[in-house]
């Protein structure tokens, strides 16, 4: 049976393992069904060896050479927020981290592109955390005229084109739904004027996808989007609030973890990869 729509997951900040999406796509699995599923092709994007090595080796120092306790707290914060800090410094140069954030996800997205086996399929991706803005980050340099950052800029070997159907599905001119979960957004774009926030665009110039963003009020590292900006309001169709995770943890900012296995966030996104699935019959 062929595959009809190729869906990507991207993880979010923190330490994460390689199998991070291994719940998600067994209640999504589990919710389709055996017929719709095989129609699917799941894919994972792993970004974090790119920055892991690196934090892991400053903890041990840290711990080996001093005196600190809250140990859990101090990784937590030093795997979230540092992955913020080294995907922001000096983006620009060949080889940031960067550019090796975006080529992971280029990567994936060669890999589902092949395995659909027609770049004119669809793809949906679903992001959490730090992940809804490096996915940004990603259709927005696609979707300007020239960078200097990033996988699309035009002076590495090989540069990604605009006029093959190969290189649209690079850019995402196939996506069809993007969704955000716990998105945090707004810490990178906050000190920004309000008529200088702008969102990617979803649609117009080939690009044609609904985006649907859904936080936790517990969730300090979640955001709506809507009140960024005019613009961002106009492009989001769905900006909402959903109570993440279950009596524990629905009501703190332990809810951040939990979307990815709420009922009112897998309602969603399964609905979406029916109706894909049930276009392309």
């Amino acid at each position: 049976m062929s595959k009809e729509l190729a869906v990507v997951v991207i993880h979010g900040m923190g330490d994460t393992e390689r199998n991070y999406d291994k719940r998600l796509k067994a209640k999504l699995r589990d919710r389709m069904g055996a017929t719709a599923w095989a129609r699917i092709s799941w894919h994972r994007a792993y970004y974090q060896p790119v920055l892991q090595t690196n934090q892991e080796r400053l903890m041990k120092d840290t711990v080996r050479q001093a005196d600190v306790d809250w140990l859990k707290l101090r990784r937590f914060v030093l795997y979230g927020f540092s992955d913020a800090a080294a995907m922001g410094a000096r983006p620009h140069k060949k080889g940031s981290v960067y550019q090796q954030i975006q080529q992971s996800i280029l990567d994936t997205l060669n890999e589902a592109m092949e395995s659909l086996a027609d770049p004119r399929k669809p793809v949906m991706i679903i992001a959490h955390s730090l992940g809804c803005q490096i996915i940004s980050n990603y259709i927005w340099d696609a979707q300007q005229s020239s960078v200097e950052a990033g996988v699309f800029r035009s002076d590495l070997p090989n540069p990604i084109g605009k006029q093959t159907a190969e290189d649209r599905f690079r850019r995402l001119k196939t996506l069809d739904t993007l969704f955000t979960s716990g998105c945090n957004i707004p810490i990178f774009i906050a000190g920004l004027p309000k008529e200088k926030i702008r969102p990617v665009i979803t649609n117009a110039r080939g690009w044609r996808f609904r985006w649907e963003n859904y936080y936790d009020p517990d969730d300090v590292l979640g955001w709506p989007l809507h009140p960024l900006s005019p613009a961002y309001k106009a492009a989001i169709a769905v900006d909402k609030a959903i109570s993440a995770g279950n009596l524990l943890n629905s009501w703190t900012p332990l809810s951040h973890s939990a979307y990815w296995a709420d009922d009112d966030f897998l309602e969603p996104v399964e609905k979406a990869m029916l109706a894909v699935v049930q276009r392309q019959n």
